[in-house]
């Protein structure tokens, strides 16, 4: 468990200085914002066009199901690739530490990114509903 704890607090220290995790997670905030923003102003025809659940799958489908597996992609590849380039993971494979530890961390490290960018695309959601359909139809 310390072992993996310790994978962990490495993760986190070569995160601090990552610029694709932070990209990843920006595209992933502001795109749900932006097809909100484009509703609420041609909202008067959306209204009478979509139904909540229509709006929702018009939202969900392309951002949940095409682009945030893209830029999980990104992450998990990153991940990865970033200890290759580095040359720390030949140190690391042939290392007397445990190879399923190293990469249940880095397995880890983007359950803990895919989550974060989940529940902020519920909020945002929930936030695009509020403005577009009020709080009465939900």
């Amino acid at each position: 468990m310390k072992a993996l704890l310790n994978i962990l607090a490495n993760e986190k220290m070569k995160l601090k200085r990552n610029k694709l995790v932070i990209t990843c997670t920006l595209i992933g905030i502001l795109l749900p914002l932006v097809m909100i923003w484009s509703d609420i102003r041609n909202s008067n025809s959306l209204l009478e066009e979509f139904t909540i659940m229509q709006w929702l799958s018009r939202l969900i489908l392309p951002i949940q199901l095409i682009v945030y597996p893209v830029l999980s992609g990104f992450v998990i590849t990153f991940l990865i690739q970033k200890e290759y380039m580095e040359r720390t993971i030949i140190n690391t494979l042939t290392a007397p530490a445990n190879r399923n530890k190293f990469l249940l961390g880095k397995f880890i490290v983007w359950v803990i990114w895919f989550v974060f960018i989940t529940v902020l695309f519920l909020l945002i959601t929930y936030g695009g509903i509020s403005l577009l359909y009020g709080n009465s139809q939900l």
